[in-house]
């Protein structure tokens, strides 16, 4: 008996510690000719394995565009 309640415990360990809260932080870098700015933004990424947080983190990221003089860049990492 205390053998299966050990068995139990440790899966039901396991099957807890794999999913966790994460914190996504999205960094968005603008250059103007007047002004830059740098803007971090954070979110929380709730009952998620590591690697599907990270995909689902980097979609948030958008390469940079510039038009004319001005550019923006968002970066975001878990």
């Amino acid at each position: 008996m205390k053998k299966l309640t050990f068995i139990l415990f440790g899966i039901l360990f396991i099957v807890t510690a794999c999913k966790k809260n994460h914190t996504c932080t999205c960094t968005e870098k603008y250059t103007g000719l007047e002004k830059n700015y740098e803007t971090k933004t954070d979110s929380i990424i709730e009952g998620m394995k590591k690697d599907d947080a990270k995909v689902l983190c980097d979609e948030g990221d958008i390469p940079a565009q510039t038009i004319m003089t001005e550019t923006i860049v968002t970066d975001c990492e878990l």
